[in-house]
C-alpha cells in the first residue's frame, strides 16, 4: 500500500492567507488523503496486546509561511545533499504521542486549540517543536535530546495521556520528518545530542534494546505536524446521551466496515430538545428526522466550529 504523497500534498500545508496562527481543516471522510491517513495509522498499530482501535477524524495541520518556512528550507538543504543518493528517502510521516489537557477533535465544538499551558499537544499544534521541552515528562532518552516519532502508531499511543476527566477519544499527531540519510542504530545511546557525521537523523531498529521502531531529529526545522488522528474504542454510553442536544450523532462509515462517528447542530423545530436514544430510534435511522444521511459529510458552520475552514485543495509541489 501506498504512502501519503508528499510532493502533491506539501504545499497545502503552508498558510499564506493567515499569517498569525494554525489552521485545522478536517478531511473529507471520502478523500484519499483521509483514506490513506486512516492506513498509515492501521498499518502501523503492531501491539498485539492493543486491540486496533477505532478511527473518528483526521484534521490536517496548516501553519502560518513563518512557521513553516524554516522546515521547507531545511528539506531543500537535505534535498541537495541527497542528489548522489536517489535511494534515500527525503522525508517521511510518523508518529508522535503527547499530553492532552484539552478536548480537541472531540466534535466540532472543540476544534480550537486552547490555551492551557498543560497541554502539550495544542501547544505543539500552534508553533511546532520546541527541543528544550522534548522529554521534559519522559525521564528516559534511549537516544539523547531529540524529537521522537515513529512509524508504529501503537508505540506512538503509548505516550498520548489525557489529562481531562471529560476526554473520551484519544489524539495522535502524524507528522512530517526530514529523515534524509538515517543512522540506523539497534543499541541505547542517550548520550546523542545530533546524528553522527554526515548523518540528518538517527533511526532506531528493533532487535536489541528496542521492540518497535523509532526515529529521532535533533533540529526543530525537521520536523512539523502534518495531521491529527482522532481515535479510541466506541464510547460505553450512547454518543448522543454524551454530546447532548443540540447536537446530533451521525454515523460515518469508515475503513475496514468500521463506523466513526461526527456531529452536527441540530436546527429547526428539534433545536434545543434532547436528541433520541440510539434504543428509540426506528430501524434504519433515516426514518427519523434527527438522523442525517450518511453518504456525505456534515460540515459544521463558522458559527459551531470558528477554528475550522474549508478545505484547502493540495497543489502540486514544484
Amino acid at each position: 500500500m501506498p504512502s501519503i504523497s508528499l510532493k502533491k500534498s506539501i504545499s497545502s500545508f503552508v498558510d499564506r492567507i493567515s499569517s498569525d496562527r494554525t489552521r485545522l481543516i478536517p478531511m473529507d471522510i471520502e478523500s484519499k488523503t483521509y483514506v490513506e491517513a486512516v492506513e498509515l495509522f492501521n498499518r502501523g498499530w503492531r501491539h498485539h496486546d492493543k486491540p486496533l482501535p477505532q478511527v473518528y477524524d483526521v484534521v490536517q495541520v496548516v501553519f502560518p509561511e513563518t512557521i513553516f518556512k524554516p522546515y521547507l528550507d531545511y528539506r531543500e538543504q537535505v534535498k541537495r545533499a541527497l542528489r548522489s543518493r536517489p535511494k534515500l528517502r527525503l522525508e517521511r510521516f510518523l508518529f508522535h504521542g503527547t499530553y492532552r489537557a484539552c478536548l480537541l477533535g472531540e466534535g466540532t465544538k472543540n476544534a480550537r486549540l486552547c490555551s492551557l499551558d498543560e497541554c502539550s499537544m495544542c501547544s505543539i499544534l500552534r508553533s511546532s517543536f520546541d527541543l528544550s521541552k522534548c522529554g521534559s515528562r519522559n525521564t528516559f532518552k534511549r537516544f539523547g535530546d531529540g524529537i521522537y516519532t515513529t512509524t508504529c502508531s501503537s508505540k506512538a499511543d503509548d505516550y498520548v495521556e489525557n489529562t481531562s476527566g471529560d476526554a473520551h477519544l484519544r489524539v495522535l499527531i502524524i507528522c512530517r520528518v526530514v529523515v534524509g540519510n538515517t543512522f540506523r542504530h539497534y543499541v541505547n545511546a542517550p548520550q546523542y545530542v545530533k546524528p553522527p557525521s554526515g548523518y540528518h537523523s538517527v533511526t532506531g531498529e528493533p532487535g536489541w534494546d528496542l521492540n518497535y521502531q523509532e526515529t529521532v531529529c535533533y533540529r526543530e526545522d525537521a520536523i512539523r505536524p502534518a495531521f491529527i488522528i482522532v481515535y479510541g474504542d466506541k464510547p460505553k454510553l450512547p454518543v448522543d446521551e454524551q454530546l447532548g442536544s443540540p447536537y446530533e450523532l451521525v454515523a460515518r462509515p469508515s475503513l475496514r466496515a468500521r463506523t466513526a462517528f461526527d456531529t452536527v447542530p441540530i436546527t429547526g423545530e428539534h433545536a434545543g430538545q434532547r436528541p433520541p436514544k440510539l434504543s428509540e430510534r426506528p430501524q434504519g435511522g433515516h426514518a427519523d428526522k434527527h438522523v442525517l444521511p450518511t453518504s456525505k459529510r456534515a460540515e459544521p458552520s463558522e458559527q459551531d466550529a470558528p477554528g475550522f475552514t474549508p478545505n484547502l485543495k493540495p497543489e502540486a509541489h514544484p
